[in-house]
């Protein structure tokens, strides 16, 4: 049984690598060489991630059984809701199990504990896929939930802190009062009011800034995934790996 994992970019990328090492995946499909050329959610759309479920779907289940494990973000600034989601997704599979000529009906059913990971079962196809959608809101006020949300919570770990933050000279236990507070306000101070910190990937840019990293928003999120406790990663991506369990198995008769 191969894993397939489809994401909206490069921060699910990394943060999907660790998680693979921890629960010693080994059965993942190749990650696809041309995949940082291609259009993906955050530069091309939704509709871009559909095509390309579309794609791995026609070309993949051609010659054997794959599971699937998809991650989305919500875009609840521009009115995408989980239902919607879920109602673009159940609309690509069962279009693609009708080219197949298979009798099935698509119900992506949520998970009994995380709420944010909804499952589809196919015992006759021996076929699993898991959709993990990033709801968390590190702050009730930003404008939409991603994966740097839960990126970003355990960036500020204190045992996470604690091993980022050996190459500058801020003592550890100020960095976290620095990027969740200090800078934010001054940061709105001087724009009257006005707040320029509207989601995660702001703060996880000005904690990069901080530690003089000066990278990508994936890359900090690799950084991360590296220095934090194993405990931490299965705490905060608790649904996530419960979703990688989901999809690493074989369903049961």
């Amino acid at each position: 049984m191969k894993i397939e994992i489809i994401s909206e970019g490069q921060t699910e990328e990394k943060v999907c690598s660790k998680i693979v090492k921890i629960l010693n995946i080994e059965n993942l499909v190749p990650l696809d060489p041309d995949f940082k050329k291609k259009p993906n959610a955050e530069s091309g759309g939704k509709d871009k991630l559909n095509e390309l479920i579309r794609t791995k779907l026609r070309e993949i289940l051609k010659e054997q059984t794959v599971n699937f494990l998809i991650l989305r973000d919500l875009d609840s600034h521009d009115g995408e809701t989980e239902a919607s989601i879920l109602q673009s997704l159940t609309g690509v599979l069962q279009s693609f199990f009708a080219e197949r000529e298979i009798q099935t009906t698509v119900n992506l059913l949520p998970h009994s504990i995380y709420p944010n990971i909804y499952m589809l079962e196919i015992i006759d196809l021996d076929f699993r896929l898991s959709l993990h959608i990033a709801t968390k809101k590190w702050k009730k006020d930003f404008i939409k939930s991603t994966i740097d949300d839960y990126v970003l919570e355990l960036a500020l770990r204190q045992a996470t802190i604690n091993k980022l933050a050996t190459k500058i000279s801020i003592p550890p236990k100020r960095i976290s009062a620095k990027i969740t507070q200090e800078i934010p306000d001054l940061l709105k101070a001087n724009a009257d009011g006005q707040n320029d910190l509207v989601e995660a990937k702001d703060y996880v840019r000005l904690y990069a800034a901080i530690l003089k990293l000066h990278t990508s928003p994936a890359v900090f999120a690799q950084k991360v995934m590296a220095n934090a406790n194993e405990e931490d990663i299965r705490d905060v991506f608790a649904a996530l790996i419960s979703a990688f369990e989901f999809v690493s198995s074989s369903p049961q008769a």
